[in-house]
């Protein structure tokens, strides 16, 4: 069965719209979440991500068990990566280091250049949506696969208006990634001090992440849930434990992780439901007897 969509022409980029109907009818405010494809995809293959998001956190109201009532309703927009789907240019660009010795150039600026796209999104989506002041947009969330995992580490960063994000089987530390990957190949490939110059400006790692200073944390107060695989080989989640033992997310953020025993890179169904489990709570619903998790936030290895 095929979830209700519509597409729109944002700024030149084509996105598809998920939920907009339920939340045109709505009574509460929107929040909106961007989703995003992993290398070599493109938006609609996000369409079981995004059935999932939409069908859990409904079954979740239904439920009620916890108490707690809605407060948001959601709305999804899915977006193509740059060189995917409708906005491919080159194949070359998209291929591992066997067969592009350019590849941690070639991947880095393609989804910092996502990146720039969605926060681009960011300041026109709500006259796309409600061009007559319709509804009011609450908050801004990211959540993404693989290469849109490292894209929803990257908004969290650089972006103040993003509050929730869910990176799935991503990595907020490019550089141990790429090294990693250079290691396994034994090859040599294109790795300029240009880049490493940027990757200590931009990469999510070398960000004050770390820091109790609300000023300049960037994850002051955001929340996140780290959804990975034991088993996964292309990204490891052992590269990205660093960055979430030493996270400082504040009084009112939440850091939650959940790596899938067996679970290679792929984005699980167990995953999905655990992301539409922490969006109703953390996001879309409000009261009920369950304290919302903040600053130590928890695992579930």
């Amino acid at each position: 069965m095929t979830t209700p969509h519509k597409r729109f022409n944002m700024g030149g980029i084509h996105t598809v719209v998920y939920n907009l109907d339920a939340a045109l009818a709505s009574p509460h405010p929107i929040a909106v979440l961007v989703a995003s494809h992993g290398l070599m995809g493109k938006q609609f293959d996000l369409k079981n991500l995004v059935a999932g998001i939409l069908e859990g956190t409904r079954k979740l109201e239904q439920q009620d068990q916890d108490g707690r009532t809605r407060r948001r309703e959601i709305v999804i927009v899915t977006l193509d990566q740059r060189n995917h789907g409708e906005r491919f240019v080159d194949d070359e660009a998209n291929q591992y280091l066997a067969k592009n010795e350019r590849h941690p150039l070639d991947l880095y600026s393609l989804f910092r250049g996502t990146t720039s796209d969605v926060s681009g999104l960011i300041d026109i989506i709500p006259s796309y949506l409600f061009p007559h002041d319709e509804k009011t947009v609450e908050e801004f969330w990211m959540t993404g696969i693989s290469l849109g995992g490292h894209v929803t580490y990257q908004l969290l960063t650089h972006d103040p208006r993003v509050r929730l994000g869910i990176p799935i089987i991503g990595c907020p530390d490019y550089t141990s990634l790429t090294t990693s990957r250079m290691r396994s190949h034994g090859q040599p490939c294109i790795f300029p001090q240009t880049l490493q110059t940027l990757l200590k400006r931009t990469d999510p790692i070398n960000s004050p992440f770390d820091t109790s200073d609300p000023k300049v944390n960037p994850f002051w107060n955001k929340k996140l849930l780290v959804l990975t695989g034991q088993a996964d080989d292309v990204v490891p989640a052992a590269l990205g434990e660093p960055f979430y033992d030493r996270l400082q997310v504040g009084p009112e953020g939440v850091k939650e992780r959940w790596s899938q025993e067996g679970c290679g890179h792929r984005c699980s169904k167990e995953m999905i439901e655990r992301a539409a489990e922490f969006l109703w709570k953390h996001g879309l619903s409000e009261g009920g007897s369950g304290e919302q998790q903040g600053q130590g936030g928890k695992s579930m290895l």
